[in-house]
């Protein structure tokens, strides 16, 4: 089971997940707040009210549990992922509270 592109629905995940990437860009590299990072987001306004709902759960839950997730990610690795990686944290980070409610 997995992300099905082919199907209105795939691609509508993929988007919300790369509207959730883009924001969390804003938010840690331009340090906007969640708002404004929305509002940057070229995919949030193109977004049903689900899937913007959805896209929001995921920053709030990515930035509530940074440091858990963080952990998590470091756990698996046996050395720290160098500096300029932060775009794979970002996707590892918002693939955790996607697929699980459990954080």
């Amino acid at each position: 089971m997995g992300l099905n592109l082919a199907t209105p629905e795939g691609a509508a995940g993929l988007n919300v997940r790369a509207a959730a990437l883009e924001a969390l860009g804003h938010i840690f590299e331009e340090r906007k707040s969640v708002e404004d990072a929305l509002h940057a987001t070229r995919l949030f306004g193109r977004l049903d009210t689900r899937d913007r709902s959805f896209v929001t759960a995921i920053l709030l839950t990515v930035l509530r549990q940074k440091g858990v997730l963080e952990a998590l990610i470091s756990s698996f690795l046996s050395r720290p992922l160098p500096s300029k990686s932060g775009l794979a944290v970002r996707v590892l980070m918002i693939a955790r509270p996607s697929c699980c409610s459990w954080v």
